[in-house]
């Protein structure tokens, strides 16, 4: 990812390459690499540098994939704006990222 103009496109494929069961979210192949793609642009933007530590603390109770993908996602639906959208995916990004390596380690589970 190049550019934020790049993020509607990747968040439509992202949904695309997802899997919905009982409550529980799939991120086979493709999907996981737009989630390391995004979270790698976003931790390089000042909006995620400057609030790093208070999305650390948010996410630090061991939330799983399908938590934070869920928040973020009706993050997403409830914006007012492109600019409100885009914040809430840069800042959710990344703990999703951690959390499917965390859920991957066995360190979590999810659903």
């Amino acid at each position: 990812m190049k550019s934020i103009d790049e993020l509607p496109d990747l968040m439509v494929e992202l949904i695309e390459n997802t899997t919905a069961e009982d409550d529980h979210i799939e991120f086979p192949g493709r999907a996981r690499e737009i989630i390391k793609e995004i979270s790698d642009f976003a931790q390089s933007t000042k909006i995620y540098s400057r609030n790093r530590d208070r999305s650390k603390t948010f996410w630090e109770n061991d939330a799983t994939p399908t938590d934070i993908y869920y928040f973020m996602i009706r993050k997403v639906v409830d914006a007012p704006t492109q600019i409100h959208r885009d914040a809430a995916v840069l800042l959710h990004m990344p703990a999703l990222a951690e959390a499917i390596i965390k859920q991957e380690r066995g360190e979590i589970e999810d659903g």
